[in-house]
């Protein structure tokens, strides 16, 4: 008989904590007793949209995957681009028993955007909560190959686990007008001693433009 599991929602809470990328130019003048120095300051604009603040995995079953996805749009006219990151909201695992936070569902390795990313293709044996951008319908500018896989292919994808801390997952380093997309994927399956009953959780995607 297989387990069988109600998760029904992924509550995807963004915060678009636009650190509005204040670009400060000094403008230096000659300073005689009374005399201030002013400067001048820049307010980059950035707009992000995301197609559904709720992502519902389903009913799952032990060892077959679920999945869901998010479109973030995001659009600035600042020619260093933009940052997207993300982080779960509570710091021991991104999906709880409804009926008892002490249990959770597994998550991947924490991601960590340093160097080449610790993200890894999924393995068959898997099971666990993970993400990842995905190449097909993101911008090219917004994808990151060594972090998430040369193409979307099974033995090329990679997927992370949440960090508790938010981490960088997409950096543009051009401008993004009109909006570009970039579409995160999530994948869950479930060890077959998982408890059954409805799991939720949230995370928290910030973005700001790149100095």
């Amino acid at each position: 008989m297989f387990l069988y599991l109600q998760i029904p929602i992924i509550i995807l809470l963004f915060s678009i904590l636009i650190l509005m990328g204040l670009i400060f130019s000094p403008i230096f003048l000659p300073v005689k007793a009374g005399d201030v120095t002013t400067s001048s300051v820049t307010v980059e604009e950035i707009s992000f949209t995301i197609d559904s603040n709720t992502v519902n995995l389903g009913s799952v079953t032990p060892a077959v995957s679920a999945t869901g996805s998010s479109i973030l749009s995001i659009a600035t006219s600042n020619i260093n681009g933009f940052s997207i990151k993300v982080k779960r909201n509570e710091s021991d695992a991104t999906l709880d028993l409804n009926d008892d936070s002490t249990i959770n569902i597994p998550d991947r390795t924490t991601w960590d955007p340093a160097g080449s990313g610790n993200a890894g293709v999924w393995e068959s044996g898997d099971r666990y909560l993970g993400f990842r951008v995905q190449q097909t319908d993101t911008d090219s500018g917004n994808y990151n190959s060594t972090w998430w896989g040369s193409d979307d292919s099974d033995s090329n994808a990679k997927f992370a686990g949440f960090p508790s801390t938010s981490q960088t997952i997409v950096n543009r380093t051009s401008s993004s007008t009109p909006a570009t997309d970039s579409k995160v994927l999530y994948k869950l399956n479930v060890p077959n001693s998982q408890p059954t009953g409805d799991y939720s959780g949230g995370i928290t995607y910030t973005v700001i433009v790149n100095p």
